[in-house]
């Protein structure tokens, strides 16, 4: 290292506090120097020139006066604005929620509907070639005899078939009776569910001839003796009531049928 650059670099440490890069040459030093000497203070002259800005260039911001205590709290008008605003939002959102829920409003008492039972009818195809048919009401019809040995050597008649009339509907709404044996008529296993529209209610009762009357208390109670009923000497009528239900039910397709409730579920 020559004696000029020892020179060099030991005055760039003293006019600047700094030692220099271990690179920079003679002239590289002389430069450096000769700027640390035109501005021996750079940072605070970098401070000097950054652009100062102008007072009415700063916007200013709304004072605030927020006096709190435990009944009142003071704003600025453009924020009371704006309460106002939120207010009268959430009070129209509510008076919304209540008319759609009605609360609030008196109306007309009705009953909450119940949903519509349902039931199943039994379906009956006679070939895999032919139509389907619900089956909708049927019947005992007669008993089929036969003819077996007898123990003495004779014959004696037994039942060889059990045979019901099956009444079928159609999807034209035709209808027709067809003969089936009653094993046949049990193993029918295919349904489909109707909706229950409504039910009719009918009171019979059958008279079955005449029986002593039973004695019964003050009360309504019978009264028994030795677990028998004590009846007395009066003859009355043996009445025997049954409800008969008509069910009126909606078919998948969409047709009503009315139908015997004992026909349902079958």
């Amino acid at each position: 290292m020559s004696e000029t650059l020892d020179i060099l670099r030991a005055k760039y440490e003293e006019v600047t506090g700094k030692k220099p890069f271990n690179g920079w040459k003679e002239d590289e030093l002389q430069k450096k120097i000769s700027e640390a000497n035109k501005n021996p203070f750079p940072d605070e002259a970098t401070e000097l020139k950054q652009e100062v800005p102008k007072k009415e260039d700063i916007p200013e911001e709304p004072v605030k006066e927020v006096k709190n205590s435990s009944d009142t709290i003071e704003v600025d008008k453009a924020e009371f604005e704006s309460l106002k605003e939120m207010v009268a939002s959430l009070k129209t959102s509510q008076e919304s929620l209540e008319q759609q829920s009605g609360l609030g409003t008196w109306k007309l008492w009705e009953e909450p509907k119940k949903p519509n039972s349902t039931a199943t009818l039994k379906v009956f195809q006679e070939t895999s070639d032919s139509e389907k048919a619900l089956i909708v009401d049927w019947k005992h019809d007669r008993f089929v005899m036969k003819d077996v040995p007898a123990s003495d050597g004779g014959l004696i008649s037994v039942i060889d078939k059990d045979i019901y009339k099956i009444k079928l509907l159609y999807a034209d709404n035709s209808e027709k009776w067809v003969e089936l044996p009653l094993p046949t008529f049990a193993r029918i296993t295919e349904t489909i569910k109707v909706e229950i529209l409504s039910k009719e209610k009918t009171e019979l009762y059958q008279n079955q001839g005449q029986v002593a009357k039973t004695y019964k208390d003050k009360e309504g109670y019978r009264l028994a003796k030795g677990g028998q009923v004590v009846k007395t000497d009066e003859i009355v009528d043996l009445i025997v009531k049954m409800n008969k239900v008509v069910c009126t039910v909606k078919l998948p397709d969409g047709r009503k049928l009315k139908i015997p409730a004992e026909r349902l579920n079958a």
